[in-house]
């Protein structure tokens, strides 16, 4: 058998290997490198047929499946490696990180003592290791910085344990640094884990502060797991209605008796409105429909992530609920009234008989516009709404 025919066998062979795609750069790497290395031998061995060809054929083949097999465990084995390195990297990272801290100041101290050192001889040797210790550093510092990028390409556990043997051997000249930095990790660590906690801790209370409140503005029906329990909840106090036609409108609603406002849509009724952020919005101690409403950097936010009503302009907006009457206090002291209602249009809120409507829907078609009133709602219509404006004033 030819060496020829030996090649294009290993071919096969090494083809069927490589078909499984997940292992398919790993295999090429350690197989075909092992094959191409016993090309020469195997050119050497087959000269030409001999009484003992078909033994030697079965000898060369058994070193090239032995070979292939290798190949293929180590592609295993790599694959392995790599899939736990996320899991190893939090530790193996900060021990690599100490050689490379130790390796800069063992190649600083080295460079000094080599420079010291009279005797020729002696000072060969320093210099010969410090270029196996920088060019080990080199290694190892890629390796530290591909494995915090997230590339597992290199072993960093082999690169570590290979540059200590550098260390291990001048320990009398790192031993302090190595103290040094184990003890600022510890500390660093400690800083760490403190920050953590104290994140954790104000998350809670932040989480714990948001259910409350939403208990209180919604009831205890808002944080069950009972899909229905809303529809049973008979906890929540009225909301009036709010919408500021500000180019878009904005669409708030508010409670009386309780310091709530919710940020609504004025174009999708059918969405539930979302409580806003309680730190922007207070109530009028001594008006409880009236409420000072503060803009941030994104505008009105609720307490649902990415729903916000954006507004460009820093200030705060006055708000009358019953009264519909609104403005904007920008933050140099400038105002402007905004046009608001309760979201009803005119038509919708005219009866036939204007003895039936409520004050407040009286007073708000003759205050929006007395001349539509007075068509609409005629004479009636006009001694209702001053039956309203005297219970106003004697109130």
């Amino acid at each position: 058998m030819s060496a020829m025919k030996y090649l294009k066998k290993s071919a096969k062979i090494t083809e069927e290997i490589i078909k499984n795609k997940s292992r398919r750069l790993i295999a090429v790497k350690h197989i075909l490198t092992k094959i191409l290395f016993l090309l020469p031998l195997l050119i050497f061995l087959s000269p030409g047929a001999s009484a003992d060809d078909d033994v030697k054929d079965l000898m060369k083949l058994a070193v090239l499946g032995g070979i292939i097999a290798g190949g293929e465990a180590a592609a295993e084995a790599e694959e392995k490696r790599i899939s736990e390195a996320p899991k190893l990297a939090p530790r193996l990272i900060p021990q690599a990180n100490i050689q490379s801290q130790l390796g800069s100041y063992l190649v600083d101290q080295l460079y000094i003592k080599a420079a010291a050192e009279k005797n020729k001889q002696k000072q060969r040797t320093f210099q010969r290791d410090l270029r196996k210790i920088e060019r080990d550093l080199e290694r190892l510092d890629a390796g530290i910085f591909g494995w915090e990028e997230r590339d597992y390409s290199t072993d960093l556990n082999q690169l570590t344990t290979a540059f200590a043997k550098h260390t291990r051997k001048y320990n009398d000249i790192v031993a302090v640094e190595e103290e040094r930095i184990i003890a600022e990790q510890e500390r660093l660590a400690a800083e760490e884990k403190a920050r953590l906690e104290k994140l954790a801790a104000e998350e809670k209370a932040r989480q714990e502060r948001l259910a409350s409140y939403i208990s209180y503005c919604e009831g205890d029906a808002a944080l069950s797991d009972d899909p229905f329990a809303s529809f049973n909840d008979t906890q929540q106090a009225p909301r009036m209605d709010l919408v500021l036609y500000l180019g878009e409108a904005m669409k708030l609603q508010a409670t009386k008796i309780r310091d709530c406002m919710w940020l609504g849509n004025s174009g999708r009724p059918d969405l539930v409105p979302t409580l806003i952020d309680e730190n922007i919005f207070q109530q009028n101690p001594n008006n409880d429909s009236q409420y000072f409403l503060n803009t941030n950097d994104s505008g009105v936010t609720s307490i649902v992530r990415g729903k916000t009503f954006k507004i460009n302009s820093k200030g705060r907006f006055v708000l009358d609920f019953e009264k519909y009457k609104c403005l904007f206090q920008k933050t140099d002291g400038s105002k402007m009234l905004i046009k608001c209602d309760d979201g009803t249009g005119l038509e919708d809120l005219v009866t036939n008989n204007p003895a039936e409507m409520t004050c407040k829907e009286i007073m708000r078609i003759f205050d929006s516009n007395r001349t539509f009133a007075t068509q609409k709602l005629g004479m009636s219509g006009t001694v209702r709404y001053t039956e309203c404006l005297l219970n106003t004033k004697l109130k």
